[in-house]
């Protein structure tokens, strides 16, 4: 179907301070070619085209912004904005446009974007899950889970202990000596790839032991 908004008064620069985001006049890369590309468009609208000419023009457009960080919201709300603007200048030539057709054309501008964004969604997702899956597969081939298991019956085991005030069988509450503390002091050394988070963990689990440990004296003295 071939579209012609010749005839609307609408303004590019009105268009670009008012509903465009992260586009500027300034003369770096990013306003720069943002505003070449809006400007390609609205040349197109001024005359006769086809809807894939459009399309194309912002699956460019969307490539740049997506490239550069905007959001998927903000490019949908700017052709939202000028779907708008073109409607709001024909309200005294209605009759001149197809108002069906001109939703319609901007429904499948909006559906390539959205496209583009889920597809690059898609790939760091399953990127991000290859990370987690390979994590996961070094835990269970090093045993390490079973180690993190027992830290957490740890800390159950010592919670329910201070709540009953029960002093009999306390857990240990050197976190060098508990079975998670002894492997992580030992063991761990050699089967935690990044030795950086070695000392961190120690961390991470000699904090709570401490806390504990003054907290349940000031609490039970006497």
């Amino acid at each position: 179907m071939e579209y012609d908004f010749s005839h609307s008064n609408f303004n590019f620069e009105d268009f670009i301070d008012a509903y465009t985001s992260c586009v500027t006049t300034s003369k770096d890369d990013i306003s720069a070619t943002s505003l070449g590309i809006y400007e390609e468009i609205f040349s197109l609208l001024k005359s006769s085209f086809e809807e894939e000419e459009l399309t194309t023009l912002y699956k460019e457009l969307t490539k740049h912004r997506l490239n550069n960080g905007i959001p998927y919201a903000i490019v949908a709300n700017e052709v939202h904005s000028l779907k708008n603007m073109l409607i709001s200048s024909n309200k005294q030539n209605i009759h001149k446009i197809d108002i069906v057709a001109l939703l319609n054309l901007f429904e499948s501008v909006n559906n390539s974007i959205a496209s583009i964004y889920l597809l690059e969604y898609i790939k760091e997702l399953v990127a991000l899950n290859d990370i987690r899956i390979h994590s996961i597969e070094d835990l269970v081939e090093k045993n390490i889970m079973l180690h993190y298991e027992a830290h957490l019956i740890w800390l159950s085991d010592l919670a329910i202990h201070i709540e009953d005030k029960n002093k009999r069988d306390f857990p240990e509450l050197n976190h060098t000596l508990c079975q998670f503390g002894l492997w992580l002091h030992n063991e761990a050394k050699d089967v935690i790839p990044n030795k950086k988070k070695v000392p961190k963990s120690c961390k991470t689990t000699q904090k709570p032991s401490s806390l504990c440990f003054k907290d349940i004296q000031n609490s039970w003295k006497g």
